[in-house]
C-alpha cells in the first residue's frame, strides 16, 4: 500500500522504478485497478464518528484535546489519521487491504474496531488516512475522464519554487516537553484572517537563533492545547518551498511541498506577511 499511497498523493517517490513495482504489484489485481480508474470503491462501513471515538482511544485522548489537535492540523480526517502515532510500519498491499475490508461487513463492532487499530498499527499516516477514506466509502479516484467516467484529482503537482513571508502562530513540544520541534506558519486569507500553511522544523536556523526563539515561545504563549502552544502573531520568516499542490485533505485547500525557514525576518511586521491567494494563483 505504501507505493500506492506515494503514487496517490503525487509524491517524490512515485518514480519510474515505483511505477514498475506498481504494475508488476498491487495494479496486477483487478480489484485494485478498478479501484484506481474509479470503476469501483468499497461501500461506507464504518462511519467519521467511529473512526474518531477509535482514533482516541488509540492516542489515550480526551474530547477536549482531540478538538485541539483538530484546530492545529486543520482537519478531522487528517487528524485522526496522525493520533495513532507511528509505530513499526509494514508494507500491506492494496490487495490484501481491499479483501479484508470487504470481510469487514459480517464482523462485529467489536472486531471491526480491533481490525481498524490493528492496521493502522501498521501504517504510517499518509496511508491511515486512505484507508479511512475507504472504510468511509469515500475514496475518490485521482484518474480524471478514465473511460468517460468523471474522476477527480486531489493533488495536483504545479513546478516552481516560491518564497512568501509568514507568521507564526503555534508552536509544538518535541515528546520530552523541554523544547520546541515544529512551527506552524500563517498567511492572510480571503478576509484578512491568519491561516496555517505550513508546519516546518527550527533545523533550518543558526542555533543561537533557535535558542532565542525557543525562549521568545515560551515567554509568549497565550494558549496551550496539550504539546502546541499558541503565540503572539508577531514573528516574521520567509518561508520557502519546491511548489504547490492541491489537497483538500488540508483546512486551506493546498499543500506547500518540501516548505522550510530561509530566515527569522526578525524587525519585519506582520503587515507585510503573504496572502494565501498568492500562493493559489500558482494553481492556475
Amino acid at each position: 500500500m505504501r507505493h500506492f499511497t506515494a503514487l496517490y498523493f503525487g509524491c517524490k517517490d512515485a518514480n519510474d522504478e515505483v511505477m514498475q513495482r506498481l504494475w508488476a504489484t498491487e495494479f496486477s489485481n483487478e480489484r485494485v485497478q478498478s479501484l484506481w480508474c474509479g470503476e469501483w470503491k468499497p461501500k461506507g462501513l464504518l462511519s467519521q464518528k467511529l473512526l474518531r471515538e477509535w482514533a482516541m482511544e488509540c492516542a489515550g485522548i480526551g474530547e477536549w484535546l482531540m478538538e485541539a489537535c483538530r484546530l492545529y492540523v486543520g482537519t478531522v480526517n487528517e487528524t485522526i489519521a496522525l493520533l495513532p502515532g507511528e509505530g513499526e510500519q509494514e508494507d500491506v498491499s492494496m490487495a490484501v487491504i481491499l479483501a479484508e475490508i470487504e470481510k469487514l461487513e459480517g464482523m462485529s463492532l467489536m472486531d471491526q474496531k480491533q481490525w481498524v487499530m490493528a492496521i493502522w498499527g501498521k501504517l504510517g499516516s499518509d496511508e491511515r488516512w486512505l484507508l479511512n477514506q475507504l472504510l468511509m466509502g469515500r475514496f475518490k479516484s485521482p484518474v480524471a475522464n478514465l473511460n468517460n467516467r468523471s474522476g477527480s484529482n486531489d493533488l495536483t503537482v504545479v513546478g516552481g519554487s516560491i518564497e512568501i513571508k509568514a507568521v507564526l502562530l503555534y508552536a509544538k513540544a518535541s515528546q520530552l516537553g523541554s523544547s520546541f520541534s515544529e512551527l506552524s506558519l500563517a498567511l492572510r486569507g480571503e478576509n484578512n484572517e491568519l491561516q496555517v500553511i505550513a508546519r516546518v522544523g527550527m533545523g533550518d536556523l543558526e542555533r543561537n537563533d533557535q535558542q532565542r526563539l525557543q525562549l521568545w515561545i515560551k515567554e509568549n504563549t497565550t494558549e496551550r492545547f496539550g504539546p502546541v502552544r499558541s503565540v503572539k502573531a508577531q514573528q516574521i520568516f520567509t518561508l520557502y518551498c519546491e511548489g504547490v499542490v492541491v489537497s483538500k485533505r488540508h483546512k486551506v485547500g493546498m499543500k506547500l511541498i518540501s516548505p522550510r525557514l530561509l530566515s527569522w525576518d526578525e524587525t519585519a511586521a506582520v503587515e507585510g506577511i503573504g496572502y494565501l491567494k498568492e500562493i493559489s494563483a500558482r494553481l492556475k
